[in-house]
């Protein structure tokens, strides 16, 4: 089928970790979808402890498009190059086998293909610990991590890169990716040259003192003092930060460093380390995120594990600074003595504290603005009112005759399996082709093409669907498949909401459909239900479509229980130019129920109404081919208010008909029936069978006698029961 894209595959975590576990990574993990960061806690590190099988096809069965990455085993480490943007990962490499020699060629994942990012996987004598990076400061080289399993995880194939909106991929050599599923065996990974080995290794090993435990840990930090840092804390949160900034070893690395120097001299005595900690978590989080290494939750996860890790405490506890060392002397400090008494004193540490808020205060609003400047739209004219009154008015024109204005957005809001993406189709066919939609609203010709994002249907389903359409401009319709992978529509994202507006121009978008709008929001950690959220969401959209140049958007969204709108946040009624309504019936509905039940047999009716500017549709009732998935409305439409009266009056009649033949019945078995014995006969209500006589008298097949005070009933001769 002509015009049908896939740019990702949909379930990463379902699709592929039973094949991951079987190749011997049994320290398989997930992420959240079209993340890198956030793998469940207690599962990497020092002290992860691995999923079981268990737990993993739970996560496959209740979010398959999870990411998948791997917690590598003791005997096993990833030598992970960055060669992209301003990264010299590629030049660091290059050195490196220069002096240690050639990495065996082995897989890489990568999402990229400049043919030099990725991370390489190999064996080294179990035990082996290595620095956490390649690195050759004098020559200003760096961006080379080295991954191990207690240190790092590594994303691996098929997850979704929540930077590039690229599946990860193996390479080698070849220019083409090995196949989809792919895993290489822990067993065949070569071995990671002795040289390489031996340049990495770390000579001075810290002792293997296993983990304090969480009182000792809890007891450690609460001896460290407050305060404001003194000057050997500032000293060194300043090595830190340069260690961090330099690449000269991996940033996790140059962090942990600080984070346990600062620990040692806070519990010597030194006041001020918490502050101190919570400035080096900030340049942290700062470096790894800007950089798309890690998300701001991860990184942050990463940097708690290195202040509160049992390890780093246990290894400090080993190894105590001897009580005469103990105490701060700086000459800023709380036992020194010091000029900076009473009012001066105060004035000195309050000026200090002003200049470190300015400095926080200043940094926020850079970072503002330049997120304000890259999705800023142009500052519209200021319009007087009398020059824009003396403008002649534009006939409203529509898209769709009667349903969607030009120029406009719309809600198409759909009860539970009511047909939403049927609808959706017969939509599209009818723009392309320009044909009436439904057979009754006239459709404004295409210059361009409609565009629909599908995070919903399976490609195989939406091949078939589209395909019994029948459309024939096929060449203007391009299809997206987001099924499991609606991380890739990544629109809080500037770069990326960039990203598919350049897709969307070079596509010659002219309507742009999504269907339907809540895995696109749950994507981007945003709930259908609150109106900020929602608000958010919309204006990302907006955003999108003028970038993109396109003219008409439709977000199709499912409705609430109360099947009279869009489900969730008030935010999507307000927002679009029209709203579109789809419900079922059911034509089997007496007058007294409920009207907005509907009803959940698939052959039900369905009906279709739309309100909004310039648009008042009232329901009509829709007719389905469903050989062709063909959906029209038809002459003599109605609507469910209608059928529901005819099926009433009907319902009704053919109720009394059966009663008239009951009663008539009871009469001709019992002649001389009185009013009291066709009460005592189980008929119902008094006057339900008081009418059931009427009618029976007036077309003359009961007579009535009066007997004394009763009045007596009598079939008449020779006619049959109604």
């Amino acid at each position: 089928m002509q015009g049908v894209t896939q740019l990702v595959r949909p379930q990463p975590f379902a699709d592929s970790w039973e094949a991951h576990r079987h190749a011997g990574w049994t320290g398989t993990v997930w992420l959240p979808p079209g993340q890198k960061g956030s793998p469940p806690p207690g599962t990497t590190g020092h002290d992860g402890v691995d999923l079981t099988p268990e737990q993993c096809a739970q996560r496959a069965e209740q979010q398959p498009d999870s990411n998948i990455a791997w917690r590598l085993p003791p005997s096993v480490v990833g030598i992970d190059v960055d060669a992209y943007g301003d990264k010299n990962g590629g030049k660091t490499l290059a050195q490196a086998q220069a002096r240690w020699g050639a990495l065996p060629d082995c897989a890489r994942s990568t999402s990229r293909d400049d043919g030099v990012s990725g991370i390489r996987f190999y064996r080294v004598p179990e035990g082996t610990r290595l620095r956490g990076g390649v690195a050759f400061p004098e020559l200003g080289l760096g961006c080379i991590d080295v991954i191990q399993h207690h240190h790092r995880y590594a994303v691996v194939p098929p997850s979704l890169h929540p930077g590039t909106g690229s599946l990860y991929v193996w390479r080698n050599g070849n220019p083409e990716p090995y196949p989809s599923r792919y895993v290489p065996p822990v067993w065949e990974l070569p071995e990671l040259p002795a040289k390489w080995v031996q340049a990495l290794r770390i000579e001075n090993q810290a002792p293997d003192v296993g983990g304090a435990t969480t009182e000792q840990v809890q007891q450690f930090v609460s001896e460290i003092p407050d305060g404001q840092p003194c000057e050997k804390v500032r000293h060194h949160l300043q090595a830190a930060v340069r260690k961090l900034g330099a690449g000269g070893q991996a940033r996790h690395d140059a962090a942990l460093g600080g984070v346990l120097t600062l620990l040692r001299v806070g519990h010597d005595g030194h006041p001020g380390v918490p502050d101190a900690l919570e400035q080096l978590r900030a340049e942290f989080v700062g470096s790894v995120v800007a950089d798309g290494s890690r998300d701001e939750g991860g990184a942050d996860h990463e940097f708690d594990r290195m202040v509160d890790g049992p390890r780093g405490i246990a290894l400090l506890l080993a190894d105590p600074t001897p009580e005469s060392a103990r105490g701060c002397r700086c000459p800023d400090g709380p036992g020194a003595p010091t000029d900076d008494t009473g009012d001066e004193g105060h004035q000195k540490e309050l000026a200090r504290e002003v200049r470190r808020e300015r400095v926080r205060t200043e940094a926020r609003d850079i970072v503002r603005r330049e997120q304000a400047a890259r999705s800023r739209p142009e500052m519209p004219p200021l319009r007087v009112l009398t020059d824009l009154l003396a403008e002649a008015d534009e006939e409203t024109s529509y898209l769709v005759q009667s349903l969607w204005p030009t120029g406009g957005n719309v809600v198409l809001s759909a009860q539970f399996k009511a047909g939403k993406t049927v609808l959706s189709h017969n939509l599209v066919r009818a723009l392309v082709d320009g044909s009436p939609f439904l057979d009754r609203f006239p459709v404004r010709p295409l210059d361009g093409r409609v565009v629909l994002l599908d995070t919903e249907l399976g490609e195989p389903t939406a091949r078939r669907w589209l395909r019994d359409q029948g459309t024939r401009n096929t060449d203007k319709v391009t299809h997206v498949s987001l099924r499991g992978a609606a991380g890739a529509l990544n629109l809080l994202d500037p770069q990326a909401r960039s990203e598919w507006a350049a897709k969307l121009r070079e596509a010659e978008c002219e309507v742009l459909v999504l269907d339907p709008a809540a895995p696109a929001l749950a994507a981007c950690g945003l709930s259908e239900s609150k109106n900020e959220d929602v608000a958010r969401f919309l204006l990302w959209w907006d955003q999108l479509v003028a970038e993109a140049g396109v003219s008409e958007s439709m977000v199709i969204h499912h409705m609430g229980h109360s099947q009279e709108r869009a489900r969730g946040a008030s935010r999507w009624r307000d927002w679009p130019d029209a709203e579109w309504l789809l419900v079922r019936g059911d034509d089997e509905q007496p007058d007294d129920t409920d009207p907005e039940a509907g009803s959940t047999d698939p052959r039900a009716p369905r009906f279709l109404s739309a309100y909004g500017r310039d648009v008042d549709v009232s329901e009509v009732d829709l007719a389905y081919d469903s050989e062709a998935r063909h959906l029209s409305v038809p002459t003599a439409s109605r609507s469910r208010k209608d059928i529901r009266g005819a099926t009433g009056q009907a319902l009704r009649a053919e109720e009394a008909a059966r009663l008239q033949a009951k009663v008539a019945e009871f009469v001709k078995r019992n002649p001389g029936a009185n009013t009291e014995a066709l009460r005592k006969a189980g008929f119902g209500k008094h006057d339900r069978v008081r009418g059931a006589l009427d009618a029976l008298i007036t077309e003359d097949l009961v007579r009535v006698e009066k007997q004394g005070p009763a009045l007596c009933y009598f079939v008449v001769a020779g006619e049959a029961n109604p």
